[in-house]
């Protein structure tokens, strides 16, 4: 009920920060990614 009543606002709020969120997780993928692979690297993995 509280997403239906918010939905058409939400959307309009999202499409413009759409492609800023996609870049934000994608920095934070490769980050998690690349540390990943150094701690494999090294042979300690540190999450």
């Amino acid at each position: 009920m509280y997403i239906r009543e918010f939905s058409p606002n939400l959307t309009t709020k999202i499409r413009p920060a759409l492609f800023e969120h996609s870049r934000i997780v994608l920095y934070l993928a490769l980050n998690t990614l690349s540390s990943f692979l150094v701690s494999e690297n090294v042979g300690i993995p540190t999450f």
